[in-house]
This record gives C-alpha cells, sequence and structure tokens, in this order.
C-alpha cells in the first residue's frame, strides 16, 4: 500500500486536466484508499512509513501556509480516524510485551549468529532452538517467527543473509 499511494497520486497529478468529474473521483479513491488501509492496518511500522513518504513527497511545499494548513487538517482527521487502542500502541511503544519480545528476539538472535557463524540454527529451526535454548525469556507460551531478515540470518547465516540483502 505504501506504494500504491504514490503511483496513485501522481498518475492522478499527471491526469487531472484530461480526465472527467466521474473519473476524478475514482482516482481519488485510488489514492485515498491506501492510506485508509495503511491507518485501518494497525502497524506502526507502516504508519510511520507512510508519515515519511508523505514528507518526502510534499517536502518542498510543505512550507506555504496553504500546505501546512491542509497538513494540520489532514494530520487532525488521520488521528482521529485511528482507534484508541492504536493510540495507545504508540504511547506504549518499546514498554509492551510484544516490543519487549522482538528486542529479547533480536538479543538472543544475534548471540545465535555469533554462535553459529557459517551454518546458522537449521533450516526452519529458530523457533525450537529458542524455545529450548532461552525459555525463561519468552513472554508468550509459544516463540513466534520475529523479523525475516533475522529469521534467515540465524537459520543459514551468511549465505541467507546475502542473498535476502541482495535479492
Amino acid at each position: 500500500m505504501l506504494m500504491l499511494f504514490p503511483l496513485c497520486f501522481y498518475l492522478y497529478v499527471a491526469l487531472k486536466d484530461k480526465i472527467s468529474t466521474w473519473e476524478t473521483l475514482v482516482a481519488f479513491c485510488f489514492w485515498a484508499c491506501p492510506i485508509l488501509t495503511i491507518l485501518g492496518a494497525s502497524s506502526r511500522g507502516a504508519q510511520l512509513a507512510l508519515a515519511v513518504q508523505l514528507i518526502l513527497m510534499f517536502g518542498k511545499n510543505i512550507f506555504r501556509i496553504k500546505t501546512m494548513i491542509a497538513i494540520a487538517a489532514f494530520s487532525i482527521l488521520l488521528f482521529n480516524l485511528l482507534p484508541e487502542e492504536q493510540k495507545a500502541r504508540f504511547t506504549e511503544s518499546g514498554e509492551d510485551k510484544t516490543s519487549m519480545q522482538r528486542l529479547l528476539y533480536w538479543e538472543h538472535g544475534w548471540e545465535m549468529m555469533k554462535d553459529y557463524p557459517f551454518t546458522g540454527v537449521g533450516f526452519f529451526n529458530f523457533i525450537p532452538y529458542y524455545e529450548q535454548h532461552h525459555r525463561e525469556d519468552m513472554l508468550y507460551p509459544r516463540a513466534q517467527l520475529p523479523q525475516i531478515y533475522l529469521f534467515r540470518s540465524v537459520q543459514m547465516q551468511a549465505l541467507s543473509l546475502s542473498l535476502s540483502l541482495f535479492y
């Protein structure tokens, strides 16, 4: 969705003088729907990426009065569209259980990469290895898959990490 928004927006900007009213409404939906999807997905990372994307897209026009008013109105609207649970996730980030577990995954994943620098812990062996060797640091009953780059590099080490970064 983060890639779809700028594509649709710039397509609209390029064609806005050549399209009819109903096509303008459809185009508006095409670039508004990805934003609403990102907000509805409850992904803090995606929402922060959207904010950075908007700043990069409209950075040179950001200090005009009209733009500042539009950004303020848009921000207030988006903030009011967010559910209370999502707003709480932003204020509690880093202190909630899932954030703490992710940090533990990264910490222990780094140790696993140092312990097994060439072979890794084995293909799809992260969860069993983590549950056997780091049970005291599990905040949930079962271990889950961490972020994909960490997961790949821990299980297959150097070959997997290099392939993940280049492909």
